[in-house]
């Protein structure tokens, strides 16, 4: 039985089945158990029959896009539709999973509908990660080393630069949302984290034992972290640390305690132009090496 937009509207209210209009309902569903089975089943019908003609699966009349079911059209439709009830239901403090009311505003589903969520999706995940299947799509192998296909790795990447450009131009934190600190592109909390992570990083990196076998102190010079000489940097004596224009880390650098030296940004930037403007480049290793070995005795 077909019924229009104000009776549809009326049979929710009362909590009766839309389709049939005699029993009642299971919510969150709008149909009874018996017509929501049904529905299902007709569903499926009709999805495997449009996938055969190559038709979107929603609106079953143009093409669907590449790797996707749906077209252009009903895409950006149902992006629309979803984003305008997540922040309806946001405003109102409602769970989008239970209906229930008086949630945190700062939140879309209560806590037990979290619970479940995460349980859900973390079934999912494993499922398909012991299937070798990109645990974003579920339909092709993911990229090496990771657990995604390229194009939803992709798709990622674009839509995390786009929100982070637009909270930028509104002044909130490009991490969290929330308002950014005074001069700073994050906020308070944001920052916090960061510091410490970056400050954790520091303290676990192998150079931070030689720093701590030389004292902390630069081994030509005698300055300390903090003074006008500059950080403390951790410099291989035979020139192997880095290579190339932009002086990223070789990987076959000579990672040997006995060839690394705690220096000062001021010496260690004189080291480098003696390297970068010696004619003969095994003179300048010899040179830095017997600096070296000259200090420690």
């Amino acid at each position: 039985m077909s019924y229009n937009k104000q009776q549809r509207e009326k049979l929710i209210d009362q909590g009766i089945c839309i389709h049939c209009g005699k029993a009642p309902s299971n919510p969150p569903s709008t149909r009874c158990p018996e017509c929501a089975e049904k529905a299902k089943q007709s569903n499926v019908k009709r999805k495997l029959r449009l996938k055969g003609q190559l038709l979107c699966l929603t609106c079953g009349k143009a093409p669907p896009l590449p790797r996707n079911d749906s077209c252009q059209a009903c895409t950006d439709a149902r992006k629309a539709k979803q984003k305008e009830r997540y922040h309806s239901l946001k405003r109102k403090g409602t769970c989008m999973g239970c209906g229930k009311t008086g949630i945190s505003l700062d939140r879309v589903r209560c806590d037990e509908c979290l619970e479940k969520s995460n349980l859900r999706h973390k079934r999912r995940f494993d499922r398909l990660k012991e299937m070798g299947i990109c645990s974003m799509c579920g339909k092709y192998p993911p990229a090496e080393g990771k657990t995604e296909c390229p194009d939803c790795l992709q798709r990622g990447r674009e839509n995390n630069a786009r929100i982070r450009k637009q909270r930028e131009e509104l002044g909130l934190c490009k991490t969290c949302g929330k308002p950014a600190a005074t001069g700073y592109k994050d906020c308070e909390n944001c920052l916090r984290i960061g510091r410490e992570a970056e400050a954790r990083k520091r303290r676990n990196h192998p150079d931070q034992k030689i720093r701590e076998r030389d004292n902390f102190t630069c081994r030509i010079c005698g300055a300390t972290n903090g003074t006008s000489a500059g950080r403390l940097i951790v410099h291989h004596i035979d020139g192997s640390g880095t290579e190339g224009r932009n002086r990223k880390r070789s990987k076959t650098a000579n990672e040997d305690p006995a060839n690394k030296i705690t220096l000062c940004n001021s010496c260690h930037n004189r080291i480098h132009k003696i390297a970068h403007f010696s004619h003969d480049l095994e003179l300048a290793i010899s040179l830095i090496g017997s600096l070296a070995s000259h200090i420690k005795d």
